[in-house]
């Protein structure tokens, strides 16, 4: 089972040089990156509300499997989806 959320909770995430996330608090605790498991851009809506992210699937090394995504927009971290 999973639990996505539709507006994630917000993430206070560390980046390398690129952007890409090396680790993220969430709920009181630290993951680190472990595995990127996949990346992908979703830019729609450009004549409305632009929705422009960067989706990380990442398994921590700690074993939390999830997705996180950057709003390019706002430019703030979340959490989008938890599997266990």
């Amino acid at each position: 089972m999973t639990r996505l959320w539709r507006s994630g909770p917000p993430l206070a995430v560390d980046t390398d040089a690129d952007g890409s996330p090396l680790s993220f608090h969430w709920n009181g605790d630290a993951h680190r990156t472990g595995t990127m498991c996949n990346t992908w851009r979703v830019h729609s809506e450009w004549w409305r509300t632009p929705i422009w992210r960067d989706y990380y699937k990442i398994e921590t090394t700690d074993g939390f499997l999830c997705i996180i995504y950057h709003d390019l927009v706002k430019d703030t971290w979340h959490l989008a989806r938890i599997y266990d």
